[in-house]
């Protein structure tokens, strides 16, 4: 019973926090991209 309800915590932590992880690595994409497309309009 105690690592079933550990595991329940660890899967509500990851299902907590992934969607932040997606919205953080498309910010970084997206924010590599608008460097990107600076640097390519700098040449």
């Amino acid at each position: 019973m105690v690592s079933s309800f550990k595991t329940d915590k660890q899967h509500r932590f990851y299902y907590h926090f992934f969607p932040a992880n997606i919205l953080f690595s498309s910010f970084l994409v997206i924010y590599n991209h608008h460097d990107y497309i600076n640097f390519l309009s700098r040449i």
